[in-house]
């Protein structure tokens, strides 16, 4: 199990660290071409709400940089572990939601069947999620 836990905080670190990052590699290659100025890309993005993949893709971010401090800082997060650990399965089901509803609607790549492949991904992973707690909640007596 050790080496499980292990494993997730080393994928979670890995994943969170590049998404968290992703908005600014988007423009980064504004650097690098004539036009549109980085700072300005950037804003534009942010700040375009014409598209619901633009809020979602926000949403994620917020709940995946919320998702990374209370991780890091759980020893020092004032929460018994069992509370700590529904607060990040709640953050982590809400993160993948939108994040593949933001895939989904602005993704480069996102044909009908990937689409349907990404929300059965995403429902098995959030069903997978929601079997772990219901088990371990009857396990534990509380209902």
């Amino acid at each position: 199990m050790s080496r499980l836990v292990r494993l997730h905080n080393v994928i979670g670190t890995t994943a969170v660290s590049i998404l968290l990052i992703h908005p600014f590699l988007l423009v980064f290659p504004r650097f690098f071409e004539a036009g549109v100025a980085p700072g300005d890309a950037l804003t534009t993005i942010i700040t375009t709400f014409t598209s619901q993949g633009v809020v979602l893709g926000i949403i994620a971010w917020c709940l995946m940089l919320t998702l990374g401090i209370i991780s890091l800082m759980r020893r020092k997060v004032p929460m018994k572990y069992t509370t700590w650990r529904m607060v990040h399965g709640i953050l982590s089901m809400l993160f993948v939601v939108s994040g593949a509803g933001h895939v989904i609607d602005l993704g480069r790549h996102a044909t009908l069947a990937m689409s349907v492949f990404i929300a059965i991904l995403t429902a098995g992973g959030v069903l997978l999620l929601l079997q772990t707690y219901g088990q371990k909640t009857e396990k534990v007596g509380v209902n």
